[in-house]
C-alpha cells in the first residue's frame, strides 16, 4: 500500500476524512445533523451568545463558521443550553460509553463540545447518576497500614475461596464458589446450592479444581461455617492442605478474592438490571 498527499484543490471527491473541522464533530456517538440547526435556533434565542457572534474582539479561540460558533475546534453551547444534558447523556449514559466515570466523560464530552462550567456540571451529573449509584461499588482508601499476604513461588500452591450469596434460584442453584489462585488471579466460578454441606463442597472443590490443578499447599478463607466445620478441616488435613483463615468481621484479609466477588457481581448485575 502506497500513501500519497492529494492538494486540496485536486481532491474533487471530497470525503469525511478531508474534512477537519467537521470530523470533529463526530468523535461521540451522537446525531450531529440533527442537532446543528437546533443549535442554531438556539443562538438566536440567546442574547449573550448573539452578541459573542458579533463580537469582532470575541478572540481567536472563536471562530464563526457554517453558522456555528466554535471554541477551539468545539462547538459552542451557551450556558442554559437544553442540549449540555444530551451532550452528557450521550456521552455517558450510552452503550458505547458504558457509565464510564468522571474523567472519560468529560473527555467524551470535550472532543466536541464546549460551554462555560462544562467540568463542574458532568462532575455532577456522574455523580448524581442513578444507575451508577445502584450498580458500582464504593472505593476509598483504605485506613491504617496493610500487612499484605505473601507472594506465593508457583502456580496454584495457594488459592483462596469465598462464597457469593443471596442470589435468585437459577437452574436450581443459588450461591457461587469462587476460588481464585492467588500468583495468578485465575478464578473458578462453581454454582452450587445454599444448603449443600461441607462434603458436597469438597466434591464440587475436587471435581472442578483437584483434577485441573491438584491440590493446594494453602487455602486462605473467611469463617464461614462450611470452612470451620469437622469434615472440612479433616479433608484438607487428609489431603496436607493448610487452612488460613481471616480474623472475624475483616474480609481485607482476603482481599484478592473479595475483589474477584465484586467485579463478577457487577458483571452480573449489570446483565440483570433491568429486571
Amino acid at each position: 500500500m502506497e500513501i500519497l498527499h492529494k492538494r486540496g484543490k485536486d481532491n474533487l471527491v471530497v470525503d469525511a476524512l478531508s474534512r477537519k473541522d467537521e470530523v470533529q464533530t463526530y468523535a461521540i456517538s451522537i446525531v450531529i445533523p440533527e442537532w446543528l440547526d437546533k443549535i442554531r435556533r438556539e443562538y438566536a434565542k440567546d442574547p449573550n451568545t448573539c452578541a459573542l457572534i458579533e463580537d469582532p474582539n470575541r478572540g481567536s479561540k472563536f471562530k464563526w463558521r457554517n453558522d456555528i460558533l466554535w471554541y477551539k475546534g468545539r462547538i459552542y453551547l451557551n450556558p442554559t443550553s437544553r442540549f449540555k444534558t444530551k451532550v452528557m447523556i450521550e456521552s455517558h449514559d450510552s452503550p458505547a460509553a458504558g457509565h464510564v466515570g468522571f474523567f472519560k466523560t468529560y473527555y467524551n464530552a470535550i472532543q466536541s463540545f464546549y460551554w462555560k462550567g462544562m467540568h463542574k456540571d458532568i462532575q455532577k451529573y456522574v455523580a448524581e447518576c442513578d444507575t451508577c449509584q445502584r450498580n458500582k461499588s464504593e472505593n476509598i482508601m483504605t485506613p491504617g497500614l496493610l500487612h499484605p499476604l505473601h507472594i506465593p513461588k508457583q502456580k496454584w500452591e495457594e488459592i483462596s475461596m469465598d462464597f457469593i450469596e443471596g442470589l435468585p434460584l437459577s437452574e436450581g442453584k443459588d450461591k457461587i464458589l469462587v476460588v481464585v489462585d492467588r500468583l495468578t488471579k485465575y478464578a473458578h466460578f462453581m454454582g452450587i446450592k445454599k444448603t449443600d454441606s461441607a462434603k458436597q463442597i469438597a466434591e464440587v472443590f475436587c471435581k472442578n479444581i483437584y483434577k485441573l490443578h491438584g491440590f493446594p499447599k494453602i487455602i486462605v478463607s473467611d469463617r464461614d461455617a462450611k470452612f470451620t466445620s469437622n469434615f472440612w478441616k479433616e479433608f484438607c488435613k487428609q489431603t496436607g492442605i493448610t487452612l488460613n483463615m481471616s480474623s472475624a468481621y475483616h474480609p481485607q484479609t482476603d482481599g484478592k478474592t473479595e475483589v474477584v466477588n465484586k467485579c463478577l457481581e457487577t458483571y452480573l448485575r449489570s446483565f440483570v438490571t433491568d429486571k
